[in-house]
């Protein structure tokens, strides 16, 4: 899904806004977000986990 298709649905202006306000929030570009988190299980309680990681 791209980043101005979020923002869309999010209810943010822009995709430059979401990508600011992320950034503020987590200290990371959406981009490096994802990138960290491609292909990574989710746990119950919704942490990411890497991939061959036990339960």
């Amino acid at each position: 899904m791209s980043i101005e298709r979020i923002a869309s649905d999010s209810g943010f202006g822009t995709s430059a806004s979401l990508r600011q306000l992320f950034h503020r929030a987590l200290g990371v570009s959406p981009q490096a977000y994802r990138n960290t988190f491609r292909g990574a299980e989710v746990t119950p309680n919704g942490a990411p986990r890497s991939p061959g990681t036990a339960a």
